[in-house]
Formats: C-alpha cells, structure tokens, sequence
C-alpha cells in the first residue's frame, strides 16, 4: 500500500469541519445545518483577529466610529491568505461591540492582552485591565465575538489570579468586570464573597497538583 502524504495540506493538530472526533455533522438534515456548522468553524479565527484588532486600537489610543470599525473589520477578515467566508460573521454586532470595548479601553486607560498568571496551572490573558492604585479599582474587560451568551465566572477567575499574583485581598479592593457581546454592555461588581472561593480552590488545585508531583 503506497499512502498518500497529507504532511503539507493536513498539518498536525488540524481538525475537519466534517470529521470524525466531531462526529454530529452526520445528522445534519438540510444545508443550513451543514452550511451553518462550516461557518461556525471560523468562530475561532474571528474571535482571534478581532481581539488583535481591538488591542492595536487601544494600545495606540485610536478610537473607532461606526463605518471606521466595519472597514477594520473587513479589512482583518476578508483579506489576507486565509480569507474568512463573508456569511461567517456579523459585521455590523462586531462593530458595535468594538467600538464600546476600544473607546472604554481607551478611556479608563487599560492595558490589553494582559497575562496574569499565579502559576504554571493557573494563568490566562485578560483582553483589557487596569488597576488604580489611587482608587483600589480593579476593572476587567472582556470582548466577545461569540454569539451564546457568556457568563462572568471566566473574569471572576481572573480577578482571583490578580489578586494572587499581586498579594492583594479581594476585600480591600473593589472589582468592576465587563462583557462587550451582541450589542450588549454587561457589568458585574463582585464583592469578595465572590473572588475568595475562587482564590481558595484555585490554592487547593494547586496543592493537589504539587503533592502529586
């Protein structure tokens, strides 16, 4: 058997939209199912490209109106050598959300694409943060491109890995978390009842791991 060498076109870690470790695609009954499986494939893409987009613009501190946004956008996703399918996005609800999440970034002056990390099992990148020392303010903000509603325990986590990373007790400060999706601006203030189980089962996680190594 002379097989055929996939090493160029099928790189290691790729995955099928239509492939067999994700196999419910053979249910699917009619080309909306199928059509809108294969968009959904570049959910990721997007997410990326976007979240690049937003940190040039408030790293530069330039703010976007409605018809700029849109621009940018398709000028991030439809050109390029990997070309994402028009139909696989909404460009007028992602332009929507970054204006919000830019012009905010901006204005409280945040820092994006911050990594707060406590230790090599327990980090992630916050999109947008900034903590005034002045104030005691934590504000943490997170943009998403998704369309299924997000829940606020993903920040709630961060807010626990800065308050460990950076020795501070989630009661002597004050948080102020921020999801930008669907058009929407969605604001929790969590107080420390909140952040402290998470920062007790974040240690916990993490004592279990080192007594096992």
């Amino acid at each position: 058997m002379q097989w055929h060498n996939h090493s160029i076109d099928v790189p290691i870690g790729a995955h099928a939209v239509y492939g067999g470790s994700k196999y419910s695609w053979v249910n699917d009954s009619s080309p909306e199912d199928a059509l809108s499986r294969y968009y959904s494939s570049y959910a990721s893409e997007v997410g990326t490209r976007i979240h690049e987009l937003a940190a040039d613009c408030i790293k530069t501190s330039v703010r976007l109106n409605k018809s700029e946004a849109k621009k940018l956008i398709q000028l991030k996703l439809l050109t390029g050598k990997f070309e994402i399918p028009r139909a696989a996005f909404d460009e007028v609800t992602l332009a929507t959300n970054l204006i919000n999440f830019i012009n905010d970034g901006i204005g409280y002056g945040m820092r994006p694409e911050q990594v707060l990390k406590f230790s090599d099992y327990s980090f992630g990148t916050a999109d947008a943060i900034i903590f005034d020392d002045k104030t005691r303010l934590l504000r943490i903000h997170d943009l998403k491109t998704g369309v299924v509603p997000a829940k606020f325990i993903q920040l709630e986590i961060y807010a626990a890995y800065f308050c460990l990373e950076y020795a501070l007790k989630p009661g002597a400060i004050s948080i102020e978390l921020r999801i930008y999706q669907n058009g929407d601006v969605l604001v929790e203030t969590p107080t420390a009842e909140d952040i402290t189980p998470i920062i007790d089962s974040t240690l916990w996680h993490n004592k279990l791991i080192q007594e096992t190594k």
